[in-house]
């Protein structure tokens, strides 16, 4: 476990009060990248306000997306993030994600979002470059009706 981790660049500041990090190194014998369990607490996030700089971009979507090793995610979880840019502020109570890579797709077992305004869960496929086309389960829906009226009972499932 780390505490108090801390960065800073010309345009952001990133502050971690906690952060959990388990994995199976041996794993990468077999060619996996086998991540136990990564927790990250109490996450600040400041980025200032700055004039865009014109890049090209060269990431081709279309690509196929080829990855050096299997990723096995068991348990990703962040908690308590304050993201503010600018006079802009956004909160999220909690984010968990399960999922691992297989055969040049992203198979997303469980993802959980829980934000001040919003609450989404999903579930699905999604194909590595190719365009990135998924098929996903989700469900979703807001905390205020006025942000989201197209939820009824405050949800709303998309397939």
């Amino acid at each position: 476990m780390l505490s108090d981790l801390h960065y800073k660049s010309d345009t952001e500041t990133v502050a971690v009060k906690k952060l959990v990090f388990a994995w199976q190194p041996a794993k990468l014998f077999s060619g996996t990248l086998k991540i136990v369990d990564i927790t990250f607490n109490e996450v600040n996030v400041s980025v200032t306000e700055s004039t865009p700089k014109e890049e090209e971009n060269k990431f081709d979507l279309n690509a196929e997306l080829r990855l050096p090793v299997q990723i096995v995610i068991e348990n990703l979880l962040l908690t308590d993030m304050n993201f503010q840019k600018g006079s802009q502020s956004q909160q999220l109570e909690k984010l968990h994600l399960s999922a691992f890579t297989e055969n040049g797709r992203l198979n997303i077992v469980s993802l959980a979002v829980n934000a001040r305004q919003m609450k989404a869960t999903a579930k699905g496929q999604l194909v590595l470059g190719k365009g990135f086309p998924f098929n996903l389960t989700a469900d979703w829906g807001g905390h205020n009706r006025k942000l989201w009226p197209m939820a009824s009972d405050d949800h709303c499932q998309w397939r």
